[in-house]
């Protein structure tokens, strides 16, 4: 009885989560890097399926750097992150790396920001703490974007992100397909400022 009831139990968990990967496919979610991310660390998958359904991100080409959501350029080192950022497109996503042949999301983010400069922190959970909060509409070139909290992108402009994304696909320029948060590493009043906890010229050490 115990062993049937288990059977049934898993038979349904096996159904429910196919369901969803193939919700995750139709709304363009990219389910591959959700469940890198769970085996990881399974207690995020609560986490994960809270968050709102991501829409299509066609691939950018020929991308300019100006403009944003909220209208602005960003500072002068925000920019030299995403100049960065966007000659690594092409360069394979790879867990852990953190350049100059493949990255990771964090990893990408970090080597922007330390071509412009500045060290910032080595994961996408300690990048969530630096900078200032950022709304979607206030959006300037070089903030970090996340659309979840295992994941973090560079704002490119044009309500465009770069980022590293997952396993099977390689740095790309895209239209924005997520956003729970946002942080602002650079004030774009002072570009020789830095934001708290952030170290100006720093190369940074991966944690």
């Amino acid at each position: 009885m115990a062993t049937s009831r288990a059977s049934t139990m898993v038979g349904l968990l096996t159904t429910v989560f196919g369901a969803w990967l193939i919700d995750s496919a139709v709304q363009n979610r990219p389910p591959i890097k959700t469940l890198e991310n769970i085996v990881r660390k399974p207690g995020s998958l609560t986490t994960v399926l809270s968050q709102a359904k991501g829409t299509a991100y066609p691939v950018v080409h020929g991308s300019s750097p100006s403009g944003s959501a909220g209208g602005s350029t960003g500072s002068a080192v925000g920019q030299a992150a995403v100049a960065f950022a966007r000659s690594q497109i092409g360069k394979p996503y790879k867990w852990g790396a953190t350049g100059p042949n493949a990255y990771d999301c964090s990893g990408l983010v970090q080597a922007s920001y330390k071509a412009a400069g500045i060290s910032i922190p080595r994961t996408t959970q300690q990048m969530l703490l630096i900078g200032t909060p950022v709304s979607k509409t206030d959006l300037q070139i070089g903030d970090l974007v996340f659309p979840d909290p295992t994941h973090v992108q560079l704002y490119s402009g044009g309500g465009n992100i770069i980022e590293s994304p997952h396993s099977g696909l390689n740095v790309r320029e895209v239209a924005m397909w997520g956003f729970m948060t946002a942080r602002r590493v650079i004030s774009a009043g002072n570009p020789n400022s830095t934001a708290p906890g952030l170290n100006p010229g720093g190369g940074g050490k991966g944690a």
